[in-house]
């Protein structure tokens, strides 16, 4: 069970029962959001790191200020998780997303979003520093908590990491997330 794509997706018919899924065991998940403020042409991202078991290792949100699209947004939010693993594990990493446009353009390469291929290529170099990665997309309900993180940073601004106390928002949408986790065989 080492190889990430061993693993079953359990998703459920109700929204309330899609969540999300560790990682076989030796492997981590990145799973990050973005967001794009179309009012303040400005964006947030959020992004969490957690072991085979569901624990956060780390996690961390960042306003960038200028921001053109939601796309956009999750790009950041994949260069931020990047970012993030590349300080806190150098191993097996699994980055989640979203957002099927990025995901497919993370895959494509250069021949995909061109006006994000500055952002995903330095995305690109970060993860290159983990043993080995792959990037993923996971539905909506499978990112809670790292929309949290990114639903945080929209409020108060600025750049944060977490590794030890977390925002209460954050705290409870990973109590949910980790009952959900619990509770399924």
């Amino acid at each position: 069970m080492g190889n990430p794509k061993e693993v079953a997706v359990k998703r459920g018919k109700n929204k309330e029962d899609v969540k999300w899924d560790p990682p076989p065991q030796g492997w981590i998940k990145v799973t990050v959001d973005g967001s794009f403020l179309q009012e303040h042409e400005r964006g947030t991202t959020g992004a969490v790191i957690r072991d085979h078991l569901g624990k956060i290792i780390v996690d961390a949100g960042n306003t960038i200020p200028r921001c053109n699209s939601v796309e956009e947004a999750e790009a950041f939010a994949l260069l931020e998780g990047a970012k993030l693993a590349k300080e806190w594990t150098n191993g097996l990493v699994i980055f989640e997303s979203d957002c099927i446009q990025v995901v497919n353009a993370v895959h494509q390469g250069r021949e995909s979003l061109s006006n994000l291929r500055s952002i995903l290529s330095d995305f690109v170099v970060e993860a290159s520093c983990c043993q080995q990665w792959i990037c993923i997309h996971v539905k909506r309900g499978e990112n809670v908590v790292a929309h949290e993180c990114d639903a945080y940073v929209q409020q108060v601004g600025g750049r944060y990491v977490w590794d030890l106390l977390f925002p209460e928002r954050v705290t409870k949408a990973y109590a949910l997330d980790s009952n959900r986790i619990l509770s399924v065989d």
